[in-house]
């Protein structure tokens, strides 16, 4: 999305000098990832602007102009950040984490922490993806041979296993350099 975070170190600027607590949390992973901002513990929501619902079917180049100009603050810092930081959003694992924004001297930082959870079923691909995306009717149809396969497993439950996974939550906690304001 081509947002415009030109704006986005004087806004923050503004609020840490007026003594305001910026935090941010997240909940990555299941093929997404969600960014929410809290000022004063209190959630602050995204807003398009009024124009919105006319902008979105725009032509592409129209559109594009319009998100520049877009100065929401929660809307801009959480895409910043989900692309500052890199915040993942694959599927078989999940992360939950947030932080801080601080003011230190001339700089705008992020004091952050993560912790991510990794998933395993037990099934390689081969084995489920069929089942996955198709009713029994278009299984039968499709992959008749699989048929005595998915009877025999509609006994079995599916087994997760999740664990921990200290090497992700390192990677995605610590303290970043959002700003330099000099």
């Amino acid at each position: 999305m081509p947002l415009n975070y030109d704006s986005l170190p004087a806004q923050l600027l503004a609020l840490l000098q007026a003594g305001r607590q910026i935090t941010m949390r997240w909940d990555c992973g299941s093929d997404d990832h969600i960014v929410t901002m809290f000022l004063d513990g209190v959630e602050q929501g995204f807003d398009f602007g009024e124009d919105y619902n006319l902008w979105r079917f725009a032509p592409q180049e129209e559109y594009e102009q319009y998100l520049s100009c877009l100065t929401n603050l929660p809307l801009l810092l959480s895409s910043f950040l989900a692309e500052h930081l890199g915040l993942p959003s694959v599927g078989e694992f999940r992360m939950q984490g947030g932080g801080e924004i601080l003011l230190e001297d001339q700089v705008i930082m992020l004091d952050f922490q993560s912790d991510a959870t990794i998933w395993d079923d037990g099934w390689a691909p081969d084995d489920w993806l069929p089942e996955y995306y198709l009713g029994t009717d278009e299984l039968t149809e499709l992959f008749p041979e699989r048929l005595m396969e998915m009877v025999a497993w509609s006994g079995m439950a599916r087994q997760s296993a999740s664990h921990p996974d200290p090497q992700m939550s390192a990677d995605y906690s610590g303290r970043e350099v959002l700003f330099h304001l000099a």
